[in-house]
């Protein structure tokens, strides 16, 4: 077994350096901007993202990701719709039940879509979380600004992997 090196994976270090400032740029805006004290939402979905990005990200793959975010995110608003007309403990458990059935057994078959399947799964839960969670403020409402939150963390996440991650180098044959 090959051990992995700087030379196996050059623009390692560029990468981890412009994760690790992506990531911590959003928690400083969380921790010090008194508007965004509940928006733990932010970190969360952007280091989410980070781990779904594929460095060679072509238009199939950055298809594959936006699917995947509306599919986890359509799923935890209809089941949220569904918890606020049936609010009880045993409907939440069947509601995460079903998701963790169909997202969970998809992804864990060894299919090319897996990952897809995964990352719904984790939108799903980061979504519905967020939104079934305690927080001041109705429901309803935390759950829209939450979904707002998750809508600029994907859109800062996007735009800043554009801006520090290094460019890819096509080869012209």
């Amino acid at each position: 077994m090959k051990v992995a090196t700087a030379t196996t994976y050059p623009r390692a270090a560029h990468y981890a350096s412009a994760n690790t400032a992506i990531l911590l740029i959003a928690v400083i805006a969380c921790l010090t901007r008194d508007g965004l004290a509940t928006a733990i939402v932010i970190p969360i979905t952007v280091v989410s993202l980070l781990l779904q990005f594929d460095t060679a990200a072509s238009t199939r793959a950055a298809v594959g990701l936006m699917i995947t975010n509306v599919t986890g995110g359509v799923a935890a608003s209809v089941a949220f719709g569904l918890l606020q007309v049936r609010p009880s403990l045993s409907f939440l458990f069947l509601l995460v039940l079903l998701a963790g059935l169909v997202f969970g057994g998809r992804a864990a078959m060894h299919a090319p879509a897996a990952k897809l399947y995964a990352g719904a799964f984790t939108i799903f839960l980061l979504v519905f979380g967020t939104g079934v969670s305690p927080l001041p403020g109705s429901a309803a409402d935390s759950f829209s600004t939450r979904v707002s939150y998750i809508l600029v963390a994907i859109a800062y996440a996007m735009f800043m992997t554009t801006l520090l991650w290094p460019r890819q180098e096509r080869g012209l044959d």
